[in-house]
């Protein structure tokens, strides 16, 4: 059985595409249903700054201690033949781009555990500097993941915004198929700075307004609360200043289903990044399978959320309030004053957060039935 089926993207991409080596799956039993043994689903993302065969066997031994399911790489170095090779060699699956233009500083790639190998429909990259799996689960249930590495260098404005309008088609084609959006990597831009700066309007900017105005978060600040001494970038030179520039951002109902999102450092490898992780509430993928039920006794209604509808002009429904709401909520009920020792004080955060969440959404995002 092959791993996957990769659907060919359109021909303009089809050079990119044949770059992804197939190797066989020798684990015939790995089916949707076994996701159901696994509680959570751990993604992350790191600048390995060259892939080197021994950072290869690093990361993997990172990805089973750490429990990650998914690990997005930027600034991999590697060769179509390497790649291949190394995918023989220790049995594993991974999708990676490689520029055609040669020399260090690019290329990215997805190492994906087995169990959700399975379920990549499409893979998708773009001079190496962006891939895109999709991932469906069911005919409801899909999501389109990215791992950007967007240039350092401010005076290749050209390529980056030609990079962004790259982005920002590949997120606005996911969201015409109703598909949930997961995009990550080095950005090479701070977003701290973006928030704080009294003139946001800067080109390189561009993306975080884009990634808003779609309503996607970054997770780390939503998880932690001192996010501004948090850092991804560790410069070797002390006089240079440590920063935040790996990220991972995700759409709303991601973030409903998200568990923890962390910055862990990379004590496996030498690189100047730490990695950035989102854990997710395997059910996001899976669902859940309800009961059947006389439905002639009881009538089923369903709420959906209008995102398209928010901060219009003379609206009170804005994802301001949206945000105002949900701390409101946060501060009442005294939740970053929690104590959390055991796995069971987690689960009890976690519910009260959902419910607040939702709270806040019913109270300030527009709905019909």
């Amino acid at each position: 059985m092959m791993n996957n089926n990769i659907i060919s993207p359109s021909s303009s991409n089809i050079q990119q595409q044949k770059n992804f080596p197939q190797i066989e799956n020798n684990n015939p039993i790995i089916t949707k249903d076994s996701l159901k043994n696994f509680s959570i689903t751990k993604i992350a993302t790191t600048n390995i700054r060259t892939l080197s065969k021994d950072k290869l066997i690093f990361t993997l031994d990172a990805m089973k201690n750490n429990d990650i399911d998914i690990y997005g790489l930027a600034e991999t170095n590697l060769s179509y033949r390497q790649s291949k090779i190394w995918q023989q060699q220790f049995g594993f699956r991974g999708y990676f781009d490689y520029s055609q233009q040669g020399g260090k500083g690019q290329d990215v790639g997805i190492i994906i555990s087995d169990k959700y190998d399975i379920f990549v429909h499409k893979a998708v990259g773009h001079k190496g500097r962006v891939i895109y799996l999709d991932l469906n689960f069911s005919q409801k249930k899909n999501v389109r993941l990215l791992q950007v590495y967007i240039n350092a260098n401010k005076k290749e404005r050209t390529q980056i915004e030609e990079l962004y309008q790259y982005i920002e088609n590949v997120i606005d084609d996911a969201k015409n198929k109703n598909m949930e959006i997961i995009i990550m990597g080095d950005f090479n831009i701070n977003y701290r700075k973006y928030l704080m700066s009294f003139v946001n309007n800067r080109w390189y900017f561009k993306l975080f307004k884009m990634l808003e105005n779609r309503h996607l978060l970054d997770t780390i600040p939503i998880f932690n609360e001192d996010d501004e001494n948090i850092y991804t970038y560790i410069p070797p030179n002390d006089s240079n200043e440590k920063s935040r520039i790996d990220y991972i951002w995700a759409s709303l109902p991601i973030l409903g289903q998200s568990l923890n999102s962390t910055v862990i450092e990379n004590d496996h490898c030498t690189t100047d990044h730490n990695t950035v992780t989102l854990s997710l509430d395997t059910q996001l993928f899976i669902g859940k399978t309800l009961p059947k039920i006389n439905k002639s006794k009881k009538k089923i209604t369903r709420t959906i959320f209008l995102y398209d509808e928010m901060d219009q002009d003379d609206d009170e429904f804005t994802w301001d309030n949206f945000r105002a709401g949900l701390d409101q909520e946060i501060e009442r009920l005294k939740l970053k004053d929690r104590s959390i020792t055991k796995r069971k004080h987690v689960d009890h955060v976690w519910d009260s957060l959902r419910q607040l969440i939702m709270k806040s959404a019913n109270e300030n995002i527009k709905t019909k039935k």
